[in-house]
């Protein structure tokens, strides 16, 4: 019994030892949960008269005796024990060449402040390098006087300090343990805080004093941390370069190499300039909402305007600080009066941690590799108190033509319209007053119709094969018909509204008024998928009549209560072009002798490719081209 009790007892030991050492939340998501290499580290020191830089490297490393990968960091008196990394270990080159990240810290911060991302990212197959910025150090602000005076000079250092990094990992690649095991054509930067400002700058932004003059004329208290730096102008100037501050943007100090940014609650936007005439790295911003030091209302957000919105993605963390981007706290930081820097009052840091992780490594090997169950997984994230703003293209806006016209029922609310074999087919809406219509294109006139009961608003229509599909607003209810019979064959239940309905000869869509569209089975009507629809990457509600021309990628919807038709990507959601209907809109009111409601109806005729719009209660039919 003694035995057994301590085995037990022993058993316990070590697994609370290496759920320790592991400290991986069971939520973690999939980025979050450590890669497949084991991770070495290794101190250099870049040398220099004036500014020599300490460097940490993390990489890939052998680990053949399977040790355990523990490790110290040091900075002066700063202690950090609870790396998790191989020190000294040598390099694992079988998947060589690694992808390069330089990682720059925050104002007050140091090289390794983060090993819970610069660790992470080099188990899934990357080198980090990561330097500490003289003067600008956790050390250096032991003596707050000159470590305030040093901050404007940093403007200037900090990226010539990371172009300085860079030209060292080109050392390390010719020579020695590292040599050929990095790609330098394959770098990406990352940094937090003051460190954010770093990436961004070489990424390719640039200094504008004239532009952090006009902000602070009239800036409030927000803007006070900022609004500081245009007191020294000139010094950063000469720093940069020149003999006098030039005006407008100054020249960026930036490699062509760097493929990808991330900001970690950059800091100063107000004194960034980001050419839009000029390609930018694909970039990832994160920041939390409650941040005081870089308020996101001044800096993240500001930044992510700045930034273009086709390779940009931009994530809040509702209610988070400043710090979720460091290691969390240990003994020494708490003892030297560091918590609220290495704490949030609000979220879990190992919870923090892990979303970090999670997007970061997603984005770098979606956007530095090609891994397509990354580019996937991103699609995809959605975590409670987290906001995400992906990458979007800007629609093209387009005016709709009207190329000819012919009569309509104008007693007809249009909600769904289909053409088929020189034939348009139509449903019209309201309590009472819905059917089901087959009408000639040329005439208006109403050949054959069907009345629903008076409790039933109809909605969309759709043709599968030779059967009509016919949804209804709140009944849950689909009718199917014969359409050469016009007799009810059958019927359909769903939940949720129906509003507007499309068949591509393969799948049905239809949407619900909301931002999301649903897939259906053409045979059983049961829910394939859903996508949401985004417009300048924002959600696109009141979709409702939908027309999917077969063979296409694309959906025709009109959008209720507006002049505008859009055109969707079936596959991603993200509408492309923006139809302005005003025209047909006006002509339909200036044509009328009754009540006229909203534009709604659209129908394709594949066989001579043309495009027929209505509305409800209109007295037109209209034929367009964009």
């Amino acid at each position: 019994m003694y035995r057994i009790t301590r085995f037990i007892v022993s058993l316990l030991v070590l697994l609370l030892t290496n759920s320790m050492l592991l400290a991986q939340r069971p939520d973690a998501p999939p980025y979050a949960l450590r890669g497949d290499y084991a991770v070495g580290t290794r101190d250099f020191v870049i040398e220099d008269a004036n500014r020599p830089l300490t460097a940490t490297i993390w990489y890939p490393a052998q680990n053949p005796d399977n040790l355990p990968q523990t490790t110290e960091y040091r900075l002066n008196i700063l202690r950090y024990e609870n790396g998790r990394a191989l020190r000294d270990s040598l390099p694992f080159a079988d998947g060589a060449p690694y992808p390069v990240i330089l990682f720059s810290h925050g104002s007050g911060g140091y090289r390794f402040q983060s090993t819970f991302l610069t660790e992470h990212l080099a188990s899934y197959g990357f080198i980090v390098l990561a330097v500490d910025h003289p003067t600008n150090t956790i050390v250096d602000g032991l003596n707050r006087e000159a470590f305030v005076r040093n901050i404007p000079a940093n403007f200037a250092y900090r990226p010539q300090d990371m172009l300085r990094l860079i030209a060292f990992a080109e050392e390390l690649n010719t020579d020695g343990d590292f040599a050929g095991l990095l790609d330098m054509n394959t770098l990406a930067v990352i940094g937090h805080s003051f460190g954010g400002y770093t990436a961004l700058m070489l990424g390719g932004a640039q200094l504008n004093f004239d532009k952090l003059d006009a902000i602070c004329e009239t800036a409030s208290d927000l803007f006070q941390n900022a609004c500081f730096v245009g007191d020294f102008e000139t010094q950063i100037s000469q720093l940069w370069g020149y003999n006098t501050p030039p005006i407008g943007a100054w020249d960026s100090l930036t490699d062509p190499r760097i493929k990808a940014v991330v900001a970690l609650a950059p800091w100063n936007a107000p004194i960034i300039s980001i050419d839009s005439n000029t390609p930018y790295p694909p970039t990832l911003i994160i920041a939390g909402s409650a941040d005081k030091t870089t308020p996101v209302e001044r800096d993240a957000r500001q930044f992510y305007a700045m930034l273009p919105p086709q390779t940009t993605t931009y994530i809040e963390l509702e209610n988070a600080g400043h710090f979720i981007f460091v290691d969390k706290c240990f003994a020494q930081a708490i003892q030297f009066g560091f918590f609220s820097s290495c704490s949030d009052l609000v979220w879990d840091m190992d919870r923090a941690h892990d979303l970090t992780n999670h997007f970061v490594t997603a984005f770098l090997l979606d956007t530095l590799t090609g891994d397509e169950n990354a580019q996937t997984i991103r699609q995809q994230d959605d975590f409670i108190g987290v906001s995400i703003q992906r990458p979007f293209i800007r629609a093209d806006r387009r005016t709709l033509q009207i190329i000819a016209s012919a009569p309509h029922d104008p007693n007809a609310f249009t909600q769904g319209l289909v053409y088929h074999n020189n034939l348009f087919y139509e449903s019209a809406g309201l309590y009472g007053q819905s059917s089901l219509r087959e009408v000639n294109p040329e005439t208006g006139e109403v050949l054959r119709r069907v009345d629903l009961p008076p409790d039933y608003f109809a909605e969309g229509l759709a043709l599968v094969d030779d059967r009509l599909i016919q949804i209804t607003w709140r009944e849950n209810t689909a009718f199917v018909y014969d359409i050469d019979t016009f007799e009810q064959i059958s019927t359909y239940t769903y939940e949720g509204e129906g509003w507007g309905l499309c068949y591509d000869d393969d799948v049905l869509y239809m949407s619900d008024g909301s931002d999301s569209i649903t897939i259906r089975d053409p045979q059983t009507f049961e829910v394939i998928d859903t996508f949401s629809v985004t417009l300048d990457g924002m959600p696109v509600t009141r979709i409702n009549e939908l027309e999917c021309p077969p063979n296409e990628d694309f959906i025709i919807a009109n959008v209720w209560q507006t002049q505008y038709a859009i055109i969707i990507n079936k596959y991603t959601g993200i509408v492309t072009v923006v139809l302005d209907g005003l025209d047909l809109v006006n002509r339909a009111y200036e044509n009328s002798t009754q009540s006229v409601d909203v534009f709604n109806g659209i129908a394709y005729d594949s066989v001579t490719n043309t495009w027929y719009m209505t509305g409800k209660w209109w007295d037109t039919m209209f034929v367009v081209e964009w």
